[in-house]
């Protein structure tokens, strides 16, 4: 479950060092929270991440609907450009990868910060 302070895509950083344009001012922090698996210890898969500076968060973008091959980037020259050389959310695949600056882990809750979500 991933909880985020951004509601709405505008407002959101586009990029985890990018925060010229977000919503507050600076990437603000949002949680990652790991429910129960049968097939094993989440906590344990979670152990050892909070050595690192940076994590990548893998999301299934559920809200997307239709997407386009071609599509306008908002920054930059108003050319047309194919989808997957983009940053475009609407994607045939739903997929995302974001980079996060990881700012704690709970192995007891099974929740990650992170900044930048």
């Amino acid at each position: 479950v991933v909880r985020s302070p951004y509601k709405e895509r505008f407002g959101c950083p586009r990029q985890p060092p990018v925060t010229a344009g977000v919503l507050g001012g600076e990437a603000r922090e949002g949680q990652l929270e790991f429910l129960d698996n049968p097939d094993g210890d989440i906590s344990l898969a979670l152990s050892d991440l909070e050595g690192f500076e940076y994590i990548w968060v893998i999301s299934f973008l559920h809200m997307n609907e239709g997407w386009s091959p071609r599509v306008t980037p908002p920054r930059g020259p108003r050319k047309k450009r194919g989808v997957f050389a983009t940053r475009a959310p609407h994607r045939p695949n739903h997929l995302s990868l974001s980079a996060c600056r990881l700012v704690s882990v709970d192995l007891e809750k099974r929740i990650v910060t992170v900044r930048g979500l």
